[in-house]
């Protein structure tokens, strides 16, 4: 027994010297990687919690440059909270090829200095219990992803698609909409391939 406590105590010290062990620190749907200290990644809906959660993740990872989205989108004054902190600290937004961001998420990613969409980027009208369709929030949000720079064609799209739908962008409209704003070899699209 006393072997093979020592078996895993040298493995366990051979991995931290060569760097393959990573801590993954979670903060409700935040998510911060000892490897990757220029990297947050949302990984889930945005509720009630997650500003104060993407605080805590900042606070954690003082080195972000790159937010990786993968997010079903959720609750809209939340979202753009978080854009505007995300426009304001000049981070970079990025849609891995794994993932999607939809709703909500996309005004996380237009907010991005540079963004990159690799995954799948859907919107619809914005919803809210007992509000005609397409006026709930809607001057916040459009105002949000003018200020933002998204193309009058996503608005459109936006402003089309009914709350119970999603439109997904094609890889023509991210093309021809240039959805894709980066540095050519940046971070952002570097992690956008994963």
């Amino acid at each position: 027994m006393f072997r093979l406590r020592l078996a895993v105590v040298a493995l366990l010290g051979a991995m931290l010297a060569t760097g393959t062990a990573v801590a993954n620190e979670r903060f409700g749907n935040f998510i911060v990687r000892s490897d990757h200290p220029d990297l947050i990644e949302l990984a889930g809906p945005i509720d009630s919690r997650s500003v104060a959660d993407f605080h805590r993740a900042l606070a954690a990872q003082p080195g972000v440059k790159v937010i990786l989205l993968k997010s079903p989108g959720g609750y809209v004054d939340e979202a753009l909270k978080i854009a505007a902190e995300v426009r304001q600290l000049g981070l970079n937004t990025a849609i891995p090829r794994s993932g999607g961001c939809y709703s909500a998420c996309t005004y996380l990613f237009f907010a991005g200095r540079e963004h990159v969409v690799r995954g799948k980027l859907g919107v619809h009208q914005v919803s809210e219990e007992g509000v005609a369709p397409g006026q709930a929030y809607d001057g916040d949000v459009k105002a949000a992803l003018r200020r933002y720079g998204a193309p009058a064609a996503v608005l459109k799209a936006m402003a089309a698609t009914p709350s119970s739908s999603l439109h997904i962008f094609s890889a023509r409209e991210i093309s021809t909409y240039a959805l894709n704003r980066c540095a050519k070899g940046s971070s952002t699209e570097l992690y956008a391939e994963r």
